[in-house]
Protein backbone atom coordinates (compact mmCIF):
# COMPACT_ATOMS: atom_id res chain seq x y z
CA UNK A 1 0.00 0.00 0.00
CA UNK A 2 0.90 3.45 -0.43
CA UNK A 3 3.19 5.19 2.63
CA UNK A 4 0.97 8.21 2.74
CA UNK A 5 -1.94 5.54 2.94
CA UNK A 6 -0.52 3.03 5.33
CA UNK A 7 -2.00 5.16 8.33
CA UNK A 8 -5.29 5.14 7.09
CA UNK A 9 -5.62 0.94 7.72
CA UNK A 10 -6.45 -0.37 11.11
CA UNK A 11 -6.69 -3.98 12.38
CA UNK A 12 -7.67 -6.32 15.35
CA UNK A 13 -7.74 -4.07 19.04
CA UNK A 14 -6.08 -0.83 16.93
CA UNK A 15 -9.63 -0.38 15.22
CA UNK A 16 -10.54 1.25 18.68
CA UNK A 17 -7.90 4.22 17.43
CA UNK A 18 -10.16 4.83 14.39
CA UNK A 19 -10.70 8.81 14.83
CA UNK A 20 -13.79 10.20 16.24
CA UNK A 21 -14.86 12.13 13.52
CA UNK A 22 -16.70 12.31 10.30
CA UNK A 23 -15.72 9.79 7.51
CA UNK A 24 -15.78 7.26 4.82
CA UNK A 25 -14.58 4.00 5.68
CA UNK A 26 -14.64 0.55 3.69
CA UNK A 27 -13.77 -3.13 4.96
CA UNK A 28 -11.67 -5.42 3.66
CA UNK A 29 -10.75 -9.35 4.17
CA UNK A 30 -7.17 -9.60 4.33
CA UNK A 31 -6.39 -12.81 6.06
CA UNK A 32 -3.94 -12.92 8.88
CA UNK A 33 -2.08 -16.54 8.60
CA UNK A 34 -0.29 -17.79 5.09
CA UNK A 35 -2.55 -21.00 5.50
CA UNK A 36 -3.80 -22.62 2.25
CA UNK A 37 -6.22 -24.46 4.09
CA UNK A 38 -8.31 -21.87 5.57
CA UNK A 39 -8.35 -19.43 2.89
CA UNK A 40 -9.56 -22.27 0.42
CA UNK A 41 -12.10 -22.70 2.93
CA UNK A 42 -13.00 -19.10 3.48
CA UNK A 43 -12.98 -18.36 -0.26
CA UNK A 44 -16.45 -19.64 -1.27
CA UNK A 45 -17.96 -18.27 1.79
CA UNK A 46 -16.89 -15.33 1.09
CA UNK A 47 -17.73 -14.97 -2.41
CA UNK A 48 -20.61 -17.32 -3.19
CA UNK A 49 -23.66 -15.42 -3.25
CA UNK A 50 -27.06 -16.64 -1.84
CA UNK A 51 -29.04 -15.68 -5.22
CA UNK A 52 -32.75 -15.95 -4.74
CA UNK A 53 -35.00 -16.21 -8.63
CA UNK A 54 -38.84 -14.89 -7.93
CA UNK A 55 -40.98 -14.62 -10.78
CA UNK A 56 -44.75 -13.67 -11.33
CA UNK A 57 -46.72 -13.62 -13.91
CA UNK A 58 -50.16 -11.86 -14.68
CA UNK A 59 -53.31 -13.97 -15.58
CA UNK A 60 -56.81 -12.79 -16.02
CA UNK A 61 -59.53 -11.00 -13.74
CA UNK A 62 -55.95 -9.47 -11.47
CA UNK A 63 -55.05 -13.16 -10.23
CA UNK A 64 -51.01 -13.90 -10.27
CA UNK A 65 -49.49 -16.42 -10.52
CA UNK A 66 -45.82 -16.43 -8.28
CA UNK A 67 -42.91 -18.56 -7.47
CA UNK A 68 -39.72 -18.33 -5.83
CA UNK A 69 -36.67 -20.82 -6.11
CA UNK A 70 -32.87 -20.72 -4.63
CA UNK A 71 -30.23 -20.13 -7.52
CA UNK A 72 -26.79 -21.64 -7.47
CA UNK A 73 -23.87 -19.50 -8.86
CA UNK A 74 -21.46 -21.55 -11.75
CA UNK A 75 -18.25 -19.79 -13.14
CA UNK A 76 -16.10 -19.74 -16.26
CA UNK A 77 -16.92 -21.15 -19.82
CA UNK A 78 -17.30 -24.50 -18.05
CA UNK A 79 -20.40 -23.94 -15.81
CA UNK A 80 -17.88 -25.20 -12.51
CA UNK A 81 -18.88 -23.71 -8.60
CA UNK A 82 -16.13 -21.73 -7.34
CA UNK A 83 -15.14 -24.29 -4.78
CA UNK A 84 -14.07 -27.05 -7.63
CA UNK A 85 -12.01 -24.12 -9.30
CA UNK A 86 -10.09 -23.58 -5.65
CA UNK A 87 -9.82 -27.01 -5.64
CA UNK A 88 -7.96 -27.82 -8.45
CA UNK A 89 -5.42 -26.12 -8.29
CA UNK A 90 -1.82 -26.92 -8.42
CA UNK A 91 0.58 -26.51 -5.78
CA UNK A 92 2.33 -23.37 -7.05
CA UNK A 93 -0.63 -21.91 -7.99
CA UNK A 94 -2.18 -21.91 -4.29
CA UNK A 95 1.27 -20.61 -2.98
CA UNK A 96 0.55 -17.82 -5.30
CA UNK A 97 -3.14 -17.37 -4.25
CA UNK A 98 -1.51 -17.26 -0.51
CA UNK A 99 1.33 -14.86 -0.73
CA UNK A 100 -0.68 -12.95 -3.08
CA UNK A 101 -3.94 -12.53 -0.36
CA UNK A 102 -1.49 -11.85 2.94
CA UNK A 103 0.75 -9.25 0.78
CA UNK A 104 -0.30 -5.71 1.28
CA UNK A 105 -0.33 -4.65 -2.61
CA UNK A 106 -3.63 -7.14 -2.68
CA UNK A 107 -5.42 -4.50 -1.23
CA UNK A 108 -4.65 -2.36 -4.13
CA UNK A 109 -6.96 -4.91 -6.22
CA UNK A 110 -9.51 -6.04 -3.89
CA UNK A 111 -12.97 -5.29 -3.41
CA UNK A 112 -14.46 -3.67 -0.51
CA UNK A 113 -16.52 -5.85 2.02
CA UNK A 114 -18.35 -3.35 2.69
CA UNK A 115 -18.55 0.93 2.45
CA UNK A 116 -20.30 3.06 4.17
CA UNK A 117 -20.38 6.67 5.14
CA UNK A 118 -20.33 8.21 9.38
CA UNK A 119 -21.04 11.00 11.53
CA UNK A 120 -18.21 9.34 13.81
CA UNK A 121 -15.93 6.50 12.10
CA UNK A 122 -15.56 5.23 15.73
CA UNK A 123 -18.81 4.88 16.73
CA UNK A 124 -19.92 3.00 13.70
CA UNK A 125 -16.63 1.42 12.70
CA UNK A 126 -15.36 0.23 16.15
CA UNK A 127 -18.94 0.13 18.49
CA UNK A 128 -21.17 -1.26 15.89
CA UNK A 129 -19.22 -3.02 13.18
CA UNK A 130 -16.32 -4.63 14.88
CA UNK A 131 -17.92 -4.88 18.30
CA UNK A 132 -20.85 -6.30 16.75
CA UNK A 133 -18.68 -9.10 15.14
CA UNK A 134 -16.74 -10.22 18.13
CA UNK A 135 -20.08 -10.78 19.91
CA UNK A 136 -21.59 -12.61 17.06
CA UNK A 137 -18.23 -14.96 17.33
CA UNK A 138 -18.47 -15.35 21.04
CA UNK A 139 -19.27 -18.65 22.39
CA UNK A 140 -22.32 -17.70 24.19
CA UNK A 141 -23.90 -15.56 21.10
CA UNK A 142 -27.04 -17.23 19.94
CA UNK A 143 -25.63 -15.92 16.55
CA UNK A 144 -22.77 -18.71 17.04
CA UNK A 145 -24.56 -21.17 18.51
CA UNK A 146 -26.90 -20.86 15.20
CA UNK A 147 -23.88 -21.05 13.01
CA UNK A 148 -22.36 -23.85 14.99
CA UNK A 149 -25.69 -25.90 14.27
CA UNK A 150 -26.02 -24.82 10.94
CA UNK A 151 -22.75 -24.07 9.88
CA UNK A 152 -23.56 -23.25 5.80
CA UNK A 153 -26.48 -20.91 6.65
CA UNK A 154 -27.13 -17.45 4.84
CA UNK A 155 -27.82 -14.01 6.48
CA UNK A 156 -31.51 -14.51 5.34
CA UNK A 157 -31.35 -17.47 7.25
CA UNK A 158 -30.09 -16.06 10.21
CA UNK A 159 -31.93 -12.62 10.55
CA UNK A 160 -35.12 -14.37 9.74
CA UNK A 161 -34.25 -17.53 12.31
CA UNK A 162 -32.99 -14.84 15.53
CA UNK A 163 -35.54 -11.83 14.64
CA UNK A 164 -31.88 -9.69 13.65
CA UNK A 165 -31.97 -6.94 11.49
CA UNK A 166 -29.23 -7.53 8.88
CA UNK A 167 -25.89 -5.82 9.53
CA UNK A 168 -22.22 -5.98 8.04
CA UNK A 169 -21.57 -7.67 11.17
CA UNK A 170 -23.91 -10.25 10.75
CA UNK A 171 -23.70 -10.90 6.98
CA UNK A 172 -19.47 -10.84 7.97
CA UNK A 173 -20.35 -13.81 10.66
CA UNK A 174 -22.81 -15.68 8.24
CA UNK A 175 -19.43 -15.68 5.64
CA UNK A 176 -17.22 -16.60 8.69
CA UNK A 177 -15.37 -13.72 8.34
CA UNK A 178 -12.80 -13.80 11.41
CA UNK A 179 -12.69 -10.16 12.83
CA UNK A 180 -8.52 -10.49 13.08
CA UNK A 181 -8.82 -11.35 9.37
CA UNK A 182 -11.10 -8.34 8.96
CA UNK A 183 -9.09 -4.42 7.74
CA UNK A 184 -10.82 -1.04 7.64
CA UNK A 185 -9.68 2.00 5.88
CA UNK A 186 -10.76 4.91 7.46
CA UNK A 187 -10.84 8.06 5.47
CA UNK A 188 -11.53 11.33 7.66
CA UNK A 189 -13.12 14.13 5.75
CA UNK A 190 -16.18 16.69 6.27
CA UNK A 191 -17.22 16.79 2.10
CA UNK A 192 -20.63 15.00 2.06
CA UNK A 193 -20.85 13.75 5.82
CA UNK A 194 -21.97 17.09 7.70
CA UNK A 195 -25.46 16.75 6.22
CA UNK A 196 -26.12 13.37 6.92
CA UNK A 197 -28.08 12.26 10.15
CA UNK A 198 -26.29 10.79 13.75
CA UNK A 199 -25.48 7.37 13.36
CA UNK A 200 -27.85 4.96 14.83
CA UNK A 201 -28.49 1.40 13.70
CA UNK A 202 -31.90 2.44 12.42
CA UNK A 203 -30.67 5.29 9.97
CA UNK A 204 -30.70 3.96 6.78
CA UNK A 205 -32.97 6.92 4.91
CA UNK A 206 -32.36 9.96 3.22
CA UNK A 207 -28.63 11.63 2.69
CA UNK A 208 -26.78 8.40 3.86
CA UNK A 209 -28.52 5.87 1.65
CA UNK A 210 -28.07 8.32 -1.08
CA UNK A 211 -24.42 8.36 -1.12
CA UNK A 212 -23.82 4.75 0.36
CA UNK A 213 -25.67 3.57 -2.56
CA UNK A 214 -23.75 5.74 -5.28
CA UNK A 215 -20.55 4.21 -3.75
CA UNK A 216 -21.51 0.29 -3.58
CA UNK A 217 -22.54 0.87 -7.59
CA UNK A 218 -19.15 2.64 -8.08
CA UNK A 219 -17.24 -0.25 -6.04
CA UNK A 220 -19.33 -3.34 -5.97
CA UNK A 221 -18.78 -3.99 -2.57
CA UNK A 222 -19.30 -8.08 -1.46
CA UNK A 223 -21.40 -7.25 1.46
CA UNK A 224 -23.10 -4.09 0.12
CA UNK A 225 -26.25 -2.97 -1.78
CA UNK A 226 -26.39 -4.36 -5.28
Amino acid sequence: MLANQSANYYRGQKIANVPKGPGIYAWYFKPRLADWGAISAQLPRLLDSNVQIETSASLRYGMQLRSSASAKLYYQSERRELSDTIDDLETAERDMVVKFLTDDSFLTFSRPLYIGIAKSLSQRVYDQHYSSLMKYWDDGSEVNRYMQAEPGASVEQLTAALGLKRSFALEARARGIAPGDLLVYAYPTTEFVEAIKEDSDGDDEGMRRSLERVLHLLADPICGRR
